[in-house]
């Protein structure tokens, strides 16, 4: 729900733009930001929404995270064996690294300022999120 509405939010907001240069995106898939570097008119609407709407999603889905993996570890404490808590330890962090390579990457795209912004790094870093990462998921 929080995805579809941030979606038709950002769809809304596009809309109200008007485009006067080149249409070329020099992305691999059409994000929000590579679009705003096309708009005439000003995108600082458009960015605030992106910043508040982004941090509030980040900060419930980290919350949600930390909650979730209290809940993991007070488990696995309770496991009896020692091999078994090295174990369950050990999948937890390789977990724990990919969720940190997706939000760590999605972060940089999503909540820096379009004007420190580079299209070839914010290309690179959505290919992170948006291919490696799903690659990566144990």
């Amino acid at each position: 729900i929080m995805s579809g509405l941030s979606s038709l939010i950002h769809t809304l907001l596009v809309n109200s733009l008007s485009f006067c240069a080149e249409n070329n995106i020099p992305h691999f898939f059409c994000d929000i930001n590579p679009l705003l570097r096309l708009s005439c008119t000003d995108p600082f609407i458009n960015e605030m929404v992106i910043f508040s709407i982004g941090g509030l999603i980040v900060l419930v889905c980290v919350l949600c995270l930390i909650i979730s993996y209290a809940y993991v570890f007070s488990t696995i404490w309770k496991i009896p064996s020692t091999q078994g808590k090295q174990k369950a330890l050990s999948t937890c962090s390789s977990h724990l690294s990919v969720v940190s390579l997706y939000f760590g990457t999605s972060s940089s795209v999503y909540l820096s300022p379009l004007s420190t912004r580079s299209a070839p790094k914010g290309a690179v870093a959505s290919m992170m999120y948006a291919a490696v990462t799903p690659m990566l998921n144990p």
